[in-house]
């Protein structure tokens, strides 16, 4: 699946590999098949990584998050 995220007013390309089936129910389920990567900074949030850095008295954190899709369309 290729398509963009949108928040807080940045937008940031984004490529996984889903699943997709039905429950029981009827409704549709699409998972990601592993966590895809997002920078902090694609998403103009550069500045809460710094404030967190410093909170934590961290230099280390990442500017890159992993995240998984679960979504799941009732009928």
């Amino acid at each position: 699946v290729e398509g963009e995220l949108k928040l807080r007013g940045a937008t940031s390309k984004v490529s996984f590999i889903a699943n997709a089936g039905y429950s029981t129910g009827g409704a549709l389920w699409v998972k990601s098949a592993e966590p895809m990567e997002l920078t902090i900074s694609a998403l103009g949030l550069s500045d809460n990584l710094k404030k967190l850095s410093t909170l934590c008295q961290h230099d280390s954190i990442d500017d890159i998050v992993k995240i998984d899709i679960n979504l799941e369309f009732a009928p």
